[in-house]
């Protein structure tokens, strides 16, 4: 896995990965922006839209896939996320923090909610 930062000022963006089905472009912390035939391509997504996915709304599931939410990131990193369980993230709102060894074991996943 390969970062992807703003040339502006060195920011992460994300990363890119080679998988056998392509090029994944990958959010700072690992969820999929989307698979690409090209390097080049899933750099320009992540460069693109990397930081931006984290302004939108994402659908966290557990393990088993029987229970789907709503959530909102409020802070992500490589090694870990904060996301708002709810719709919107107001004051009061209930958070939760997942460890990235719990998104990589699949014990969560997130999804952008398109």
């Amino acid at each position: 896995m390969d970062a992807v930062n703003r040339t502006e000022d060195n920011e992460l963006c994300g990363f890119v990965d080679e998988r056998p089905d392509g090029w994944h472009a990958l959010t700072v912390f690992g969820a999929s922006l989307g698979v690409h035939p090209m390097r080049l391509d899933a750099e320009q997504h992540v460069a693109s839209d990397g930081l931006a996915a984290l302004m939108e709304r994402w659908i966290l599931t557990d393990g088993d896939g029987s229970n789907e939410e709503i959530v909102c990131i409020q802070e992500a990193h490589p090694h870990e996320i904060t996301i708002v369980l709810g719709y919107y993230a107001l004051p009061g709102v209930p958070t939760m923090r997942i460890d990235r060894t719990e998104l990589d074991a699949r014990r969560w996943t997130l999804r952008l909610d398109r």
